[in-house]
């Protein structure tokens, strides 16, 4: 029996690095960060008329779906049929970050620039998301629809096996029973040689008798006839 030794509280800390969960809580700390950084350029990109809780909502809801989107592709990169959808995101991810980071308050027409350049990219980045989740929705259900053929395609061939080894059976029974019956034919015909045998003895034998019986009417024919041919003459 193995006793379970208590880890100590810095083991217990390599355990946890090593774990898929610090991975998970680390990659949940980074986007939430970079969901604060996308939500602040949706909100001051959108137009001056989209104002109050919507301007947030749809702010957040951008934001959230960037970051969820970039987890997406990496996650279902075997979908993908080269790297470039999460290079693309990572260096959508810095352009972000660096218009997050630009400050130019002080100059008015760098403001403009800035704010144009954060439309038109936010405007790509937008409709690039919608294309990625586009493309892979489609992959996903050709994906699903093969699995479903695959199992219709398994299933019937599992059928066929199976009916194959009913029949397997079947004929293996068959198979069986002649044998038995060819075994009882064998039987039968050792009991007929053996009683053929028995017959020719018996007939061997009588042949035999008959032989003798002739002989010894024969002879009895020849004393009677010699007898007959004494008196004739004493006569």
């Amino acid at each position: 029996m193995q006793i379970a030794l208590k880890k100590s509280i810095f083991q217990q800390i390599i355990d946890f690095i090593f774990d898929i969960n610090f991975i998970t809580l680390g990659m949940l700390v980074v986007c939430s960060a970079r969901a604060i950084e996308t939500q602040t350029l949706y909100f001051h990109a959108y137009p001056q008329h989209l104002e109050g809780w919507p301007r947030y909502a749809a702010s957040w809801f951008m934001a959230l779906a960037f970051e969820l989107t970039a987890t997406v592709v990496t996650v279902n990169e075997k979908h993908n049929s080269s790297k470039r959808k999460t290079i693309a995101f990572a260096w959508a991810s810095v352009i972000m970050t660096a218009l997050f980071l630009l400050d130019v308050q002080q100059e008015v027409l760098l403001q403009k620039i800035k704010m144009a350049t954060t439309q038109v990219f936010l405007s790509c980045v937008s409709g690039y998301m919608v294309y990625v989740y586009a493309e892979l929705f489609t992959q996903k259900a050709r994906e699903k629809m093969l699995n479903i053929d695959f199992q219709v395609e398994v299933t019937s061939l599992q059928n066929k096996v199976s009916q194959l080894n009913v029949e397997l059976n079947t004929e293996k029974n068959k198979v069986t029973q002649t044998h038995v019956l060819l075994n009882e034919a064998q039987q039968k015909i050792t009991l007929l040689e053996e009683n053929v045998d028995t017959l020719l003895t018996q007939k061997q034998g009588l042949e035999v008798d008959l032989e003798a019986q002739r002989l010894k009417a024969s002879r009895k024919k020849d004393r009677e006839q010699l007898s007959f041919s004494i008196v004739k003459k004493a006569n």
